[in-house]
């Protein structure tokens, strides 16, 4: 009798201890949140909410603890959800959650797994680094107007007009143009990396060498893809890779991301190979004298491999997402023609057919500005945003955040969640970018797609720029129709990894 009570006092204290693990928090004043399981933390119950989309499953746990700040554990890291506009801007702007996790995604892009570039860097490195390619890329054209720059993107998108009407010409080009329909969105990305190279290069690329972006795409897109918005658990959990290499896509990730890597790197090498200090030809001759005048400093943070990572880092957006937000676009041009023949209607009164659209434009087509605008909101293209991490002991919205808790703020609900900032926030509008003259107005814009703060994405007016250039001459020049058996994917069956995407689709472009 003595033993079965001895049993029981034990069995109840295991219960015990297991409990208070499971409904352990970092504090007292933690935000609410679900209770963690051994080894995952509470990724599991995302996993099982909304497997396809983990933003879409904390939107269900936020409605369920009544909370706007969500607290969970991401495997052994305490970790908040800021899950409104509210909440989601004052978190980016809040300094002292503006460091980066360490997080394994991030260290399998570098051959030596170490976490370079600017995306998922932190303190003097990431400030030295962003500041000087903002500073030294600004003389190329990127973040202001330059005419010449903008004559080289008409140029540049006229080839991509003379590929979508008369088909390929390079066998690289047969990837995305059969002759008869185009694959949507590859048919872009090395349009919008070759804008890119314009900057950076200070040249863009003949269209025979185009494939050299193509194929970063192919590989830089993995990233994305195979990724998700959390990191992936392999990230938190050093035995994942290991046991489970292939079933985690770690072996996935990183053939493709070294992939990539290498790809930045062949550009890097060409411009090195002919590198001549008195001659300074484009940012890259910039970064190798810094190089130069810092090679005997052990401290600086300017080399070869940093060097990589940062050009990395600055082309992937340039690749992937305009090219995914174009494709989301001439998803809702499809689904929704009234709002295409509007935005046609515009550019034809104000433009014609005998010039493309330039930037000077823009202010004369503002329901094609406001369109573009509800696609950067609507079709979110980072709904939990890139990962921060509290770099002290911090508050927020009254809760005491400990350091290096790992912190994410949701554009999605943001932007799509969010009734007390957007009227039918699920519905795709342009009209509400629009002031009762009918004019786009920037105050009624409150989206937030690249982000805020200081961590702002440092290509904001570039991509802007960009996807207008090319959005308003696609509609300029083309109606959309579906090739024979072609089908259209529905925005319900968009998927989600670091980024969000349809599935590949395929279109003709017909010639008005």
């Amino acid at each position: 009798m003595v033993s079965l009570i001895l049993v029981g006092i034990w069995i109840a204290l295991a219960i015990f201890q297991i409990y208070k693990w499971m409904f352990h928090r970092p504090n007292n004043n933690f935000p609410p949140g679900p209770p963690r399981l051994p080894i995952l933390g509470a990724y599991p119950y995302l996993l099982l909410l909304n497997y396809k989309h983990v933003h879409k499953a904390v939107d269900w746990m936020c409605w369920y603890y009544k909370t706007d700040v969500l607290g969970l554990y991401a495997a052994q890291f305490p970790t908040i959800v800021a899950n409104t506009s509210t909440t989601a801007k004052e978190c980016l702007n809040n300094q002292a959650l503006d460091g980066k996790p360490a997080l394994k995604l991030a260290q399998l892009r570098d051959p030596d797994f170490e976490v370079r570039g600017i995306f998922f860097t932190e303190g003097p490195l990431w400030h030295e680094q962003r500041r000087f390619a903002l500073r030294n890329l600004r003389d190329f054209g990127f973040g202001r107007r330059q005419d010449e720059l903008e004559l080289e993107l008409h140029d540049e998108i006229l080839n991509l007009l003379d590929l979508i009407k008369n088909g390929p010409k390079y066998d690289f080009e047969k990837n995305f143009h059969d002759g008869d329909s185009v694959l949507v969105p590859n048919i872009f990305p090395s349009t919008l990396g070759n804008f890119f190279m314009k900057v950076f290069l200070n040249e863009r690329l003949p269209r025979e060498k185009m494939h050299i972006l193509y194929k970063a795409f192919l590989n830089g897109s993995q990233f994305g893809k195979k990724g998700d918005d959390w990191g992936r658990m392999f990230s938190y959990n050093e035995w994942i890779p290991k046991l489970f290499p292939k079933f985690s896509e770690y072996n996935l990730l990183r053939e493709t991301q070294m992939k990539y890597y290498n790809c930045m790197k062949e550009i890097i090498d060409e411009q090195h190979r002919t590198y001549d200090r008195n001659h300074e030809r484009n940012f890259l001759d910039i970064y190798f004298k810094k190089m130069e005048d810092n090679k005997d400093n052990p401290k600086s943070s300017h080399t070869y491999q940093q060097l990589i990572l940062l050009t990395a880092d600055l082309f992937l957006p340039a690749l992937l997402a305009n090219a995914i937000q174009t494709q989301f676009l001439l998803q809702r041009f499809y689904l929704q023609p009234e709002i295409l023949k509007k935005c046609q209607n515009e550019i034809d009164t104000v433009v014609g057919n005998s010039r493309l659209p330039t930037l000077n434009d823009r202010q004369n087509l503002p329901y094609v500005e406001a369109t573009i605008r509800e696609s950067l909101r609507h079709e979110t293209l980072i709904p939990s945003g890139l990962p921060h991490t509290a770099m002290a002991d911090t508050k927020f919205r009254g809760y005491d955040i400990p350091k290096g808790t790992i912190v994410f703020s949701s554009l999605h609900a943001s932007h799509v969640n969010d009734k007390e900032t957007w009227k039918n926030p699920d519905q795709f509008q342009p009209e509400r970018f629009l002031d009762e003259s009918g004019q786009f107005s920037p105050k009624l814009d409150k989206s937030m797609p690249f982000g805020a703060g200081k961590r702002i994405c440092a290509g904001e007016t570039f991509a802007r720029n960009t996807l207008f250039l090319l959005v308003s001459a696609l509609v300029q020049n083309f109606n959309i129709i579906l090739p024979a058996n072609g089908r259209m994917p529905l925005p319900c069956e968009t998927l989600s990894g670091v980024f969000r995407y349809a599935p590949e689709f395929r279109l003709k472009f017909v010639s008005r």
